[in-house]
């Protein structure tokens, strides 16, 4: 996982360090054990538990750190793609059975 310092340039829309002292989905103070950590897709400072998944961020062009909202909707995304294509896929079956229906009747009709 790639980490960043401070001698590298930080992503525009991360929320910074500084600002923030409690994770900004379950609200748990930061500190020593609670380490604060960057969702790679919007920014938000979150805790690890808060940031335990992984998935591509198109900004980074790979994989990395995402925050429980950020990959569910992801996951939601995904989900809803597959459903579309499943319809689409379905209709397109209906006029094929429809259209092959149809030439065996016109195939019957020259018997």
């Amino acid at each position: 996982m790639h980490s960043f310092t401070s001698q590298q340039p930080v992503p525009e829309h991360w929320v910074r360090d500084e600002e923030v002292n409690d994770c900004q989905i379950c609200g748990s103070t930061f500190g020593s054990l609670n380490r604060k950590h960057h969702c790679r897709e919007c920014g938000k400072v979150v805790c690890g538990t808060c940031s335990g998944n992984t998935m591509f961020i198109a900004n980074l062009g790979k994989d990395g750190r995402a925050c429980d909202k950020c990959f569910a909707l992801s996951q939601h995304d995904k989900a809803s793609g597959l459903t579309e294509s499943f319809t689409n896929n379905r209709k397109e079956e209906k006029e094929l059975k429809a259209n092959l229906k149809e030439k065996v009747e016109n195939a019957r009709w020259f018997d």
